[in-house]
């Protein structure tokens, strides 16, 4: 009788065994309960999303995201959009290295307008690829980003890394020209990277020309040391003939006679 119980099909004590094992960590166990409620009933997204998680952690993530987007389409097909885009997010957060999970959100936020949510995802899913041998994945997020919104500076900068990483120089200078009409204030750092990518004496001269033009221009003093209006104008002493030495050194003025010139020709013009 026991041998037949084992062979039979009974779904609530298949998900319970299912759960146990789980719970004790026997993955593969759980999942072998999974798949025969599954065998039944293989259309049923909630199952699906369930099974989905064991796969990513037993280190099958073809098997996982293959599930994972069986549980979506079949919320996609019942009208359930949102809850679609949470099984897409849990396959994102469970293998952030599967670029295609965070292409699919990015597809269904789009679809439902949330511009700006389908952008962070792609970004996201770009934060996840930092490897060199990832900068094709990385490039490739990054222009979907843009497509999305083409006026993110800083992702167009770092599309320019990315396609400099992968040695297309021809895009990557054409992706930087694209961020200097969007942001000439950086000029500087704009033409470094362009130096970066294209080592050459034009690119030296023109990162040059950049430095240079965001230096701060060379004070120059425009105060000019003028004559008190108010002060009565100076006059030269006319100095007779008729007086003695010793009067007319009284009458000279304390620092000598060069200095008279000068107090003549300032007096006119503070009349």
């Amino acid at each position: 009788m026991g041998l037949l119980r084992d062979n039979s099909y009974d779904r609530a004590r298949l998900l319970d065994a299912a759960a146990r094992a789980r719970r004790r960590g026997q993955l593969r166990e759980a999942i072998a309960h999974y798949e025969r409620v599954l065998a039944a009933e293989p259309r049923n997204p909630e199952l699906l999303r369930r099974v989905a998680p064991l796969f990513a952690q037993i280190d099958e993530p073809d098997r996982a995201w293959h599930t994972y987007r069986g549980a979506a389409g079949e919320f996609l097909s019942a009208g359930f959009a949102d809850k679609a885009i949470g099984v897409y997010r849990e396959a994102a957060a469970q293998m952030p290295r599967t670029a295609v999970a965070w292409l699919a959100i990015a597809e269904l936020e789009v679809a439902r307008g949330r511009i700006v949510d389908a952008k962070l995802a792609l970004l996201t899913g770009r934060s996840h690829y930092r490897k060199r041998e990832d900068v094709c994945v990385a490039a490739d997020l990054l222009r979907r980003a843009l497509a999305i919104d083409p006026s993110d500076f800083h992702a167009r900068i770092d599309l320019a890394r990315c396609e400099r990483g992968a040695g297309e120089t021809a895009h990557a200078l054409a992706s930087l020209s694209e961020a200097l009409v969007l942001r000439p204030d950086c000029v500087r750092r704009i033409r470094w990277e362009e130096l970066r990518t294209e080592r050459s004496g034009t690119r030296v001269w023109a990162w040059l020309r950049a430095l240079a033009s965001a230096l701060p221009a060379p004070r120059t003093s425009s105060h000019v040391p003028l004559a008190r209006a108010n002060s009565a104008p100076e006059r030269r002493r006319v100095v007779l003939a008729t007086k003695s030495p010793a009067q007319r050194l009284a009458t000279r003025p304390p620092f000598g006679e060069s200095h008279w010139p000068v107090a003549a020709v300032a007096a006119p013009s503070a009349r």
